[in-house]
C-alpha cells in the first residue's frame, strides 16, 4: 500500500496514471497486431486463389503480381510471428 501526502500526491497520481495508460496502450497494440495477423491470413488465402486462377489462365503477369504479394505477406507474417496460430 502506498500513501502519498501533500504535493507528492499529485505527482504520484500522474505517474500512476501514466503507467496505466502504458499498460492499456500495450494491450490495445497487441489486439491490433492480432487482428492484423488475421487479415494477413485472409489476404494470403485470397492471393493463393488469385495465383491459382492466373496459373489456369496462363497469365504470367498476374502470376508474378500474386507471387510478389505472397512474398510480402509472408515477410509480414514472419515479423509478427503470424504463422504460430
Amino acid at each position: 500500500m502506498l500513501m502519498i501526502i501533500g504535493k507528492k500526491k499529485k505527482k504520484g497520481l500522474i505517474r500512476g496514471g501514466t503507467i496505466m495508460k502504458q499498460v492499456v496502450h500495450l494491450i490495445r497494440k497487441a489486439d491490433v497486431e492480432k487482428e492484423y495477423v488475421e487479415v494477413l491470413h485472409l489476404e494470403l488465402d485470397y492471393e493463393l486463389a488469385s495465383l491459382y486462377d492466373a496459373m489456369e489462365r496462363k497469365d504470367e503477369i498476374e502470376m508474378q503480381k500474386s507471387k510478389k504479394r505472397l512474398k510480402e505477406i509472408h515477410k509480414e507474417l514472419e515479423v509478427l510471428n503470424g504463422f504460430a496460430r
